[in-house]
């Protein structure tokens, strides 16, 4: 119980401006031009980027980092896996011991969809095409 209270920790930390900031620390060579310069928009974006899922009864944390550059993710994901690592203690009330079990792995598909712009896109592009057609069916309709 307590391992799955730590990991559940973690999964928050990872989304606070500490741990954030232990992140772009920890690896100079992440693009930091990418993160707006305002707090609020900063961390919002940071917490679109990276999700954190506690996996029930293992006490595994899988973090999954989405970025436009697969590079860049991948050095983001590996920093913070160093982070957990190395500070990962000062999170929590006790002291753990953190080790990755699993490699990097790089999805073919780096971006999270946006699920409403697509949506949205395919409403109108649809619509147009649909009233295109009808169009296309009366004149023909009336073509002699």
């Amino acid at each position: 119980k307590s391992v799955e209270t730590i990991t559940d920790t973690l999964q928050q930390v990872v989304h606070t401006t500490s741990f954030f900031n232990a992140v772009l620390s920890a690896d100079p060579r992440i693009h930091t031009d990418y993160f707006s310069k305002k707090e609020a928009q900063r961390r919002k974006q940071w917490q679109n980027m990276v999700e954190a899922h506690s996996i029930r009864g293992t006490g595994f944390l899988q973090v999954i980092v989405y970025h436009t550059d697969s590079r860049e993710s991948r050095k983001i994901l590996k920093s913070i896996s160093d982070v957990l690592i190395g500070q990962g203690w000062q999170y929590v009330s006790t002291d753990i011991k953190i080790t990755v079990v699993d490699s990097i792995i790089e999805s073919s598909y780096p971006v999270r969809p946006n699920v409403i712009a697509n949506g949205l896109g395919g409403l109108v592009i649809g619509s147009f095409l649909g009233v295109v057609y009808a169009l296309a069916r009366e004149r023909k309709r009336f073509t002699i």
